[in-house]
């Protein structure tokens, strides 16, 4: 199957990808199950209700995740791969499912943090007349879009030690250094929520 046509990486926002992470090789039968993002139960009106440690990616971020088949796939995994390379350029070393931390700087400056500061500065110069102006309350929503932004990412990273060990790609960069190195496990591509399909993507 051509991965790299059905999930359209440039044109189509609509799937996201949560990588299992470990210090040490895991071998397949390690794996986890996408069951494990969308556990929880259907109610008498037909809704879904999710529990569980992740339930609250699949209420507000997923409406749909791979098969387990998707990570032992070897032209999924290279799809996979190449995305992130393309997602995340210059972040990491490929060598197999190993990768090596190499420069997150410019990663985390140019999705939301330069942007952020940007409006902040431009905040500081918000004169006592214009304070309770519609441009003051402008920025103030902007600076809150960002910041928002920078904690929901089409990547996330899944340690699997509890629900703090489940984040953004952004936020397990800033937690690694350049020369750590971690082996991948399981590769789940989930697809995103209709209403959140622009929201989650700032490249």
């Amino acid at each position: 199957m051509n991965y790299q046509k059905v999930f359209d990486w440039e044109a189509n926002r609509e799937y996201g990808f949560i990588l299992q992470i470990s210090g040490e090789p895991v071998s397949p039968e390690n794996y986890y199950d996408p069951a494990r993002y969308n556990t929880g139960y259907t109610d008498s009106d037909g809704e879904f209700r999710p529990v569980g440690c992740h339930g609250w990616f699949w209420d507000l971020i997923s409406d749909g995740m791979s098969g387990p088949q998707f990570s032992l796939d070897p032209e999924a995994r290279s799809a996979v791969y190449q995305y992130l390379q393309s997602h995340a350029p210059g972040v990491f070393d490929f060598e197999g499912d190993r990768l090596t931390l190499y420069d997150k700087s410019r990663y985390l400056s140019r999705r939301t943090f330069q942007s952020w500061r940007d409006i902040l500065k431009k905040l500081a110069t918000v004169s006592p007349d214009e304070y309770d102006t519609e441009n003051a309350a402008l920025l103030m929503n902007a600076l809150n879009e960002y910041f928002d932004l920078d904690k929901k990412d089409g990547f996330y990273v899944d340690l699997g030690n509890g629900p703090t060990d489940f984040m953004t790609l952004g936020n397990f960069l800033r937690k690694i250094q350049p020369g750590d190195s971690f082996y991948v496990g399981a590769m789940i591509w989930y697809r995103v929520r209709e209403e959140h399909a622009n929201i989650y993507w700032v490249c």
